[in-house]
């Protein structure tokens, strides 16, 4: 048992546990009471090395992630392993919290929502509080494209990204929905990495809740309640660390794109200049940066660089005539973190207007910088 600023601790299942359930026949191994513990346990630790990995540069890693996301979350036959593994050792379902949901009208081109958060006072801003079982079946994403609209659950969407892209198998066919979330990116990673990563975390998050509940006694019993509290469980020689704290690079928490106007919810870390998103518009494609009024200018005369698993179609130079351009109504808000988590502690706060609103008036894209800091699109 070690570990920096927390403790981490390699175990096998315990025997203290429920008895597995008669299923099967005599001699057969059976994933139930005690005994899906461990491997369970493998599992999520496969999918902390494959977060470890993306971090580090991995692009591919965020394929690993869909395939091992798809068995521990979505339903179906083998898989739905976090629900069962809090089934099985008689743990109480938690609840998660996820972002304002996408919208999906009429005029909808893209939209994305529902991403697991953990900041409890995202709630005033359209977060809502579910039970983790109905996570897989809440909508991600809607996708417009040629008068084909297109909505994907959580559920859906692993399913398609584990099974088109070489994860789990590689399809003759990957559909242009699925290409064109990559048009879009969001704290440093294409917008696929970004959800992958953000949903693993949590799913990873909420499995140590059920090992340090199940094991405590077995191997947390000499410690005080605190420390109880920072244990974290892998299998032998797995990542047995928190991951990484990104937030420096900003977290969205939602986006809107119809016809008519654009909407946006995205968290910023007031103390960074790396907050950064890449958003497509119909034929152009903009970098949009936070940057804090101590920040440097610089920040925002390159290219955004967001890490992908792949590379998308060299994009041709395109040319916009005056004429063609648009004013799209902006809505929404860009917060930083302390507001945010101000929200959570302060019921006033979720009232009034932040300082950091965007107008709900006509706009270019962008919209009006926050008096105290800087927001830039190129």
């Amino acid at each position: 048992m070690s570990g920096d600023g927390g403790l981490t601790v390699s175990a096998m299942s315990g025997s203290a546990l429920p008895a597995p359930r008669l299923i099967g026949r005599p001699g057969d191994f059976r994933h139930t009471g005690s005994q899906i513990l461990g491997s369970a346990m493998q599992m999520t630790s496969r999918l902390r090395d494959h977060i470890e990995r993306l971090d580090d540069g991995a692009v591919h890693a965020a394929d690993d992630l869909a395939v091992v996301l798809r068995a521990l979350l979505c339903p179906g036959k083998g898989n739905g392993v976090l629900h069962r593994l809090f089934r099985e050792c008689g743990v109480s379902v938690p609840e998660v919290i996820l972002s304002q949901p996408p919208e999906g009208d009429s005029t909808s081109q893209f939209s994305v929502g529902s991403i697991p958060t953990r900041e409890a006072g995202a709630v005033a801003d359209g977060a809502v509080r579910m039970p983790m079982t109905k996570w897989p079946n809440v909508a991600v994403l809607v996708i417009g494209l040629g008068g084909d609209r297109r909505r994907f659950t959580w559920a859906d969407f692993l399913n398609a990204y584990a099974n088109k892209w070489g994860g789990a198998h590689l399809d003759v066919v990957v559909p242009e929905h699925l290409q064109f979330i990559d048009c879009y990116g969001a704290g440093g990673l294409s917008l696929t990495g970004y959800l992958l990563r953000t949903a693993a975390v949590e799913v990873w998050l909420l499995a140590q809740q059920v090992y340090r509940e199940v094991l405590q006694n077995e191997f947390l019993a000499s410690l005080d309640s605190s420390d109880r509290e920072k244990a974290m469980f892998s299998a032998q020689g797995g990542v047995s660390t928190e991951p990484r704290d990104r937030s420096g690079k900003g977290q969205l928490q939602w986006f809107y794109h119809g016809s008519d106007r654009l909407g946006l919810i995205w968290y910023v870390d007031e103390n960074s200049d790396e907050n950064a998103l890449h958003l497509a518009l119909g034929k152009v494609e903009y970098d949009v940066r936070y940057t804090p009024t101590s920040g440097s200018a610089a920040a925002g005369t390159a290219p955004v660089a967001f890490q992908a698993p792949r590379h998308r179609p060299k994009q041709q130079q395109v040319v916009v005539e005056r004429s063609e351009l648009k004013t799209l109504m902006l809505t929404g808000h860009i917060k930083t973190l302390a507001q945010v988590r101000a929200q959570s502690t302060s019921s006033a706060l979720t009232q009034s207007r932040s300082p950091n609103q965007l107008d709900s008036r006509p706009a270019l894209v962008g919209s009006r910088a926050p008096t105290s800091h800087r927001c830039q699109c190129s």
